[in-house]
């Protein structure tokens, strides 16, 4: 997706987000709405790495978070949030002053604040949390060792790393869909093609552990209603699409507000909850000390049980009665049509093309399916006009067929595709480890590491992964260890001989003498800045030998 404005601007909330990432989340938690609102899924979008941001350097809506690409802090920080956690007592208030009348105040407790982090002696004082992580840490991909007084990734300090707290927390957490297998009778995962919806996939034969593998979640259609209430506690729909998705959205807060289905003589077809998707950042513990204050994304998943003639958010009253109504929306008279639609894919590109009439302003969203319509994935969201162009080199290969659906603010209207074959691909291939410009020791242990994403979903194959340094093979597989070569400037390159073709990447790969102490070699600056650095001392060392030399010329 485009998107042109800075995301900055300090939190509207203790360890919040700010105004900009409100308005961009907002379009993230769209996107999953088109891709079914999925629970199995923690999704992460990638900002250009010199996206202006600031304070917050990251943000997260219940399994949809974004950060800038290269921050890996930023990610794992809010993919854990997407995983349930919440922050480390470091950095934030631990208690916020709310205003709960004309001369009335409190403090309560901070809501983004795990209250059962704990202290660990002797690093944190008695009975007082600090974040530390209470244990040393190892960083295999480097060798680095992290202190237990460091502060965990979680909290708003640094150096960061990972506590004991939360790597208890992440083992077998529900988000990543765990599996636990024995020692002596271990089997490998179930392959889950990721674009087929969990109910579609039947293991055979049956998992090991006797568990039921069928039927783990059911999208449903719905109204989705994505909204925003201001500041002000002004309720501001924005977008209102009828699609298959789940109905729920896990971890979400409660707001005052219903959600309701009309019919024609304004009878309630269908209800549900208005429920906030409160946002969590990563970078800046500054902001309002009110939990409570805005803006913040809203959401509605009404059951789709019938056209209706009116949709309307309700405020609940505090003791009983109709309640107060704060948005209505009238039906057209007719819902849009679809006149053609049609996808062509070419040399890696693809073409959408269409034809529609509504009596409003129509907005546009699309979706592929790889089992013929029985799962729908979200490709894009928010178009305007006749016609949008994407990146065919992102989707899987194979048979694939595409839906359109045209939105006029109450009805939605879907037309299918003719079958597109879309043409076998290179792998996508990123080299994790090592990184350029991160220096490594000669002759020390070094993971060569690597994600690999065939076009088809399928796992690589570890053997069809070749390594070289400078030319010279020196390993196979995606994740694998070699003994770090001589001192130098090297070149790391991954050949990877996938189904669809060949991919090819390289990386800068540095090695220093183990017996190295220059302070800006270790953090990794090359010869010719140290160099450059050494020259500058020797210069204002010599000028200020100079200057001391005619100072005693004049005494």
């Amino acid at each position: 997706m485009n998107w042109f404005a800075p995301l900055t601007g300090p939190p509207t909330e203790s360890g919040g987000c700010s105004e900009g990432w409100a308005a961009f989340t907002y379009w993230l938690s769209l996107i999953k709405n088109n891709d079914g609102n999925r629970s199995d899924v923690i999704y992460y979008g990638l900002l250009p790495a010199k996206m202006p941001v600031g304070p917050v350097t990251g943000c997260e809506l219940h399994g949809v978070s974004a950060g800038r690409d290269t921050d890996q802090v930023a990610m794992a920080h809010e993919i854990g949030h997407g995983a349930g956690l919440k922050h480390a007592p470091c950095g934030l208030p631990r208690f916020l002053l709310v205003t709960t009348g004309p001369s009335s105040i409190t403090f309560v407790a901070n809501p983004t604040i795990d209250a059962g982090y704990p202290a660990y002696e002797p690093y944190d004082p008695s009975s007082s949390p600090t974040a530390s992580l209470g244990e040393y840490g190892l960083d295999i991909t480097n060798g680095t060792i992290h202190r237990p007084t460091e502060k965990d990734y979680m909290s708003y300090c640094g150096p960061a790393w990972i506590s004991l707290y939360h790597h208890a927390k992440l083992a077998y957490n529900d988000a990543f869909n765990p599996r636990r297998v024995g020692v002596q009778h271990w089997q490998p995962p179930d392959l889950v093609d990721p674009y087929l919806w969990p109910w579609e996939y039947i293991p055979d034969p049956p998992r090991w552990d006797g568990r039921p593998g069928v039927l783990t979640m059911k999208a449903q259609p719905v109204i989705s209603i994505l909204g925003t209430v201001d500041d002000t506690r002004a309720v501001e729909v924005k977008s209102v699409m009828r699609l298959q998705a789940l109905a729920t959205t896990q971890g979400a807060g409660s707001t005052p507000y219903v959600a309701q289905l009309l019919g024609t003589q304004g009878e309630v077809l269908a209800t549900a909850p208005v429920v906030r998707l409160p946002a969590l950042g990563s970078g800046c513990g500054c902001g309002p000390s009110d939990p409570a204050a805005g803006p913040f994304v809203f959401e509605a998943m009404v059951a789709d049980v019938a056209p209706g003639a009116g949709l309307r958010i309700v405020k609940r009253a505090e003791e009983g009665g109709p309640g107060e109504s704060v948005w209505t929306r009238d039906a057209p008279e007719r819902p849009p049509v679809v006149r053609s639609f049609a996808v062509t894919v070419n040399r890696g590109e693809g073409r959408a093309t269409w034809q529609a009439r509504g009596e409003g302003p129509l907005e546009f969203s699309v979706q592929f399916s790889k089992d013929r319509g029985r799962s729908w994935n979200g490709l894009a969201v928010g178009l305007t006009g006749t016609g949008h162009r994407f990146h065919a080199e992102t989707l899987p290969s194979g048979r694939l067929v595409f839906r359109l659906l045209a939105h006029d603010g109450f009805h939605s209207t879907s037309r299918l595709s003719r079958p597109v074959v879309v043409p076998r691909r290179p792998p996508i291939v990123s080299i994790l480890s090592p990184q350029a410009g991160r220096p490594f020791f000669a002759s020390a242990p070094l993971r060569l590491w690597a994600a690999v994403t065939e076009d088809d979903g399928a796992p690589a194959d570890p053997a069809a992964c070749e390594w070289l340094v400078d030319g010279r093979p020196v390993a196979r597989g995606a994740d694998v260890w070699i003994v770090a070569p001589a001192p130098g400037e090297h070149r790391c390159t991954l050949v990877v001989r996938g189904r669809g073709g060949t991919a090819r990447v390289e990386t800068a790969l540095r090695t220093l003498d183990p017996r190295e102490t220059d302070p800006q070699r270790l953090a990794g600056a090359d010869a010719s800045t140290v160099a450059a650095a050494r020259r500058a001392r020797a210069r204002r060392g010599a000028g200020r030998g100079a200057g001391s030399r005619r100072r005693w010329a004049r005494r």
